[in-house]
């Protein structure tokens, strides 16, 4: 019997691994004033006293609640290295936490994440970074979105 797969095709891929319907509470951690937490009130989810625009809350959720990547970075190590970005899913299991650390140029960041443990991801390849990190521009109506646009352009 012989195995025609490569070792990668064996390796866990897990990111983030999750129900969305069990998560209450979503934290964003940015640098600077950018950082926000979603919660979920009377099954809504909620940013700063507004309720977020369900179908795009759902999208984003759908996208990270079974997260993959084979953007391994083997040999990472997080000594010395600055946590720039952090996610945190909370709910009635353990919560999951993803981190990006700085990285070397090409990759710019490594994803880790304690749905798997020691493992880290490239932040470029795959667009991980961006799919993971986003703005709270991503959970409002459009109409709010489409008026925060129009004050920056006056100023």
């Amino acid at each position: 019997m012989s195995c025609n797969q490569k070792f990668e095709q064996w390796r866990v891929k897990t990111v983030i691994a999750g129900i969305p319907a069990n998560w209450n509470k979503i934290t964003f951690q940015y640098p600077g004033d950018s950082s926000f937490v979603l919660t979920k009130q009377n099954n809504k989810w909620v940013m700063d006293g507004s309720n977020c625009d369900s179908v795009k809350t759902a999208q984003y959720l759908g996208r990270i609640a079974r997260l993959n990547s084979s953007a391994f970075m083997d040999g990472f190590n997080t000594n010395g290295k600055r946590v720039v970005y952090t996610l945190k899913m909370e709910g009635d299991k353990q919560p999951v936490t993803v981190q990006a650390y700085e990285a070397d140029p090409a990759n710019k960041y490594a994803i880790g994440s304690t749905a798997n443990p020691d493992c880290y991801f490239s932040g470029t390849k795959e667009n991980l970074l961006n799919t993971v990190f986003v703005d709270k521009g991503k959970f409002l109506p459009s109409l709010v979105v489409a008026d925060s646009k129009q004050i920056k352009e006056k100023k």
